[in-house]
C-alpha cells in the first residue's frame, strides 16, 4: 500500500487514469510566468525542470477556469503554493489535490510578491495523467 504524506492510500488521492504525459509550460527569455497550459485531460501532479539551466527561483501558479482571468494559487491554509526546484530535477506534488479544479494553468518563476525572470527562455514540463 503506497501512502500519501497524511497517510491516505495515493489511490484515494487520485486514480491512475492511465500513463505519464507531458506539456510544455515555456518562460520567455526575461520573463516570469509561462504560457497556458490547458488542463482538460490532464491531473496534474509534477514539473519536470528540463532547462539545463535556472535562474534561482521558486516555482508558483496561476490558475484560471476561463484562460483569461488568472490568479495565484493557495492552499486551504491561505499559503501560496510554492515549490522548491533546481534545473533537471523531477519535483512531484506533495499534495496534487491542489491542482483539481483547475482548468488553465500558467507557472511563475518566483511568488507573487516576488517574481523572477528568466535569463533565457525555459521550458518546464506539466507531468500528470488523463
Amino acid at each position: 500500500m503506497t501512502q500519501a504524506a497524511d497517510g491516505r492510500e495515493l489511490k484515494d488521492v487520485f486514480a491512475m487514469g492511465g500513463p505519464a504525459q507531458s506539456f510544455p509550460a515555456t518562460i520567455a527569455n526575461g520573463a516570469s510566468v509561462s504560457g497556458i497550459v490547458d488542463l482538460t485531460t490532464l491531473r496534474m501532479f509534477g514539473l519536470l525542470m528540463d532547462p539545463t539551466a535556472w535562474t534561482a527561483a521558486a516555482i508558483t501558479f496561476l490558475g484560471s477556469t476561463d484562460g483569461v482571468n488568472f490568479y495565484s494559487v493557495y492552499d486551504s491554509t491561505g499559503a501560496e503554493v510554492n515549490w522548491t526546484v533546481a534545473a533537471q530535477t523531477y519535483v512531484i506534488a506533495a499534495n496534487p489535490a491542489e491542482f483539481l479544479g483547475i482548468r488553465y494553468l500558467q507557472v511563475r518563476s518566483g511568488t507573487s510578491a516576488s517574481p523572477v525572470n528568466q535569463g533565457a527562455a525555459r521550458v518546464v514540463k506539466i507531468i500528470g495523467v488523463p
